[in-house]
């Protein structure tokens, strides 16, 4: 039997006892814990850091003109986006899927800190550090905090799931 089943709504079946049911608009995904996760939403998972990936990878020379250390903080970001989904999509992992949260999460946070008061970059002369002048939202910034929200709510779906409790019947 396949690791996930697109069924149209919920049946009462007695092989479903340590599975979760993960609601979408229109079918429920299946996912047998134990294994790895649903094929399906760890390919979401993927999708989404790579989307985020590929913006903060066009948006590279953008930042670059503005101080290089911003385009080393783009390119170290895209990388590791482009890293957790080959992972998440290879071998997927609660490791993978924890990792996923908290990169997503710190960058979705240092993207608000930078609309908000600017990062602090080095100036160049010694250890001194500037504030980097403020970012006006974009659709570029914000398309990529969208897709980070995404990979977000995507692992932290397929990571915190709980087993759907057996009932007498079954």
């Amino acid at each position: 039997m396949s690791r996930i089943n697109r069924i149209s709504f919920v049946k009462h079946q007695p092989n479903l006892h340590n599975r979760v049911h993960i609601w979408a608009p229109d079918f429920v995904y299946e996912i047998d814990h134990g294994e790895p996760c649903a094929v399906s939403l760890n390919h979401q998972l993927s999708l989404a850091l790579l989307v985020a990936a590929s913006l903060h990878f066009l948006l590279l020379g953008e930042h670059a003109a503005e101080s290089p250390f911003l385009a080393a903080g783009f390119l170290a970001a895209g990388v590791g986006q482009v890293a957790l989904a080959t992972l998440v999509a290879v071998q997927p992992s609660k490791l993978a899927y924890r990792s996923a949260i908290v990169l997503d999460v710190f960058l979705i946070l240092l993207y608000v800190g930078h609309v908000l008061v600017g990062v602090p970059l080095p100036t160049g002369s010694g250890l001194e550090f500037g504030f980097s002048p403020r970012e006006n939202l974009d659709i570029g910034g914000v398309s990529t905090v969208m897709a980070e929200l995404a990979a977000v709510a995507l692992a932290y779906a397929v990571l915190f799931a709980k087993p759907r409790p057996q009932t007498a019947a079954e």
